[in-house]
């Protein structure tokens, strides 16, 4: 896969669109080239190196580790040369060599794909990945959800594709797609920004529109396709098309993996919490490899302390990793957040 996205870059440097990326709408044939999937094959490139460092010697040629590496750094520049707006991340380029997802762009100015996919490959420096984000609560965000792209295009552009066949606020064009809304929120806890993201996790939440339900019309046990974006006259908040997506699975990692922070990782189970600053902490279970952690986090934040069966553990940058249990083993895990370490001292 990672040696045919390389074959078919466009003259950006970045991948071209081909059939089509994520977004079946949007025109990226020919030399159309798409920001989003350069970045999945740029955490493509990350995941082989990272897999290859661990590698028996037998089993991965260093000459093939070089060549990652040296692939991810010419994307990298391709995507600070070409894929940068100057506040947020561009969609990419249509055939004719015309940028969508611009300042400079008619219709559509900005889409949530780009900004959020631009974090979870870690494409920039923490700025510019900022700021890409804060465009994204700026000008996509809304209280059901984040609009796929903003402003909704008004006119037929054979060129930009059938994206602007939709009436403005409906499916791809300024819709909020619920499976899309999930990457900002993983997006923003790799920021370390716990109530940016349980706000956009909650906007488009099933089981949170109680209060609105005559207006979602939707199962409250069931994520939607989409929900009806702002630009759309009347039915703003509007569900649609529920068990057409695959939004569940990608929320269960969103709020398991991200908000709480309990992930595999290659050398252990990691546990670094990225909850709002109101949550006091959790509990959760989670069987990893054979045993069974029962965790209780207190407090919310940075990771300050742990311990596995009252033994005291070890703190790396990215929060806590256990360490591989013998299969079998039933293991209690005590974690202490910097508000927790802060409450105690106040009192």
């Amino acid at each position: 896969a990672v040696e045919y996205s390389w074959a078919h870059r466009g003259p950006h440097g970045l991948c071209l669109g081909l059939a089509a990326d994520w977004n079946d709408c949007l025109n990226l044939r020919g030399q159309g080239e798409t920001v989003f999937s350069t970045f999945l094959l740029l955490k493509g490139l990350k995941e082989l190196s990272q897999l290859g460092s661990r590698a028996e010697a037998s089993a991965c040629d260093p000459q093939e580790l070089q060549l990652f590496e040296q692939r991810q750094s010419e994307l990298e520049k391709a995507i600070a040369h070409s894929a940068w707006d100057g506040d947020y991340f561009l969609r990419g380029y249509v055939d004719s060599g015309k940028a969508i997802g611009s300042r400079s762009s008619e219709g559509s100015k900005i889409f949530l794909n780009a900004q959020s996919w631009a974090v979870l490959s870690g494409a920039a420096d923490r700025e510019r990945l900022l700021q890409a984000m804060n465009a994204v609560h700026r000008e996509l965000a809304t209280e059901h959800g984040a609009v796929l792209n903003a402003p909704s295009y008004e006119e037929y552009d054979a060129e930009v594709g059938a994206i602007t066949t939709f009436p403005g606020g409906l499916k791809e064009n300024g819709g909020i797609f619920c499976h899309s809304n999930t990457w900002p929120v993983i997006a923003e806890t790799l920021l370390g920004r716990g109530d940016e993201a349980y706000e956009l996790f909650r906007a488009f939440l099933p089981a949170a529109k109680n209060d609105s339900a005559d207006l979602y019309g939707m199962e409250p046990y069931a994520f939607s396709q989409f929900i009806t974006g702002q630009d759309h006259p009347s039915a703003f908040g509007r569900a649609r098309n529920s068990w057409l997506t695959g939004t569940a699975t990608w929320s269960f990692v969103a709020l398991s993996q991200a908000i709480l922070g309990i992930r595999a990782d290659y050398d252990g189970l990691c546990i670094q919490p990225c909850t709002p600053s109101d949550w006091t902490g959790f509990e959760a279970s989670r069987r990893f490899r054979g045993s069974q952690y029962e965790i209780i986090v207190r407090g919310n934040g940075r990771v300050v302390s742990a311990s596995v069966d009252g033994v005291s553990q070890r703190i790396h940058e990215g929060g806590l990793r256990l360490p591989l249990a013998e299969p079998g083993s039933r293991l209690k895990v005590e974690v202490i957040c910097e508000s927790a370490v802060f409450s105690a001292s106040a009192q």
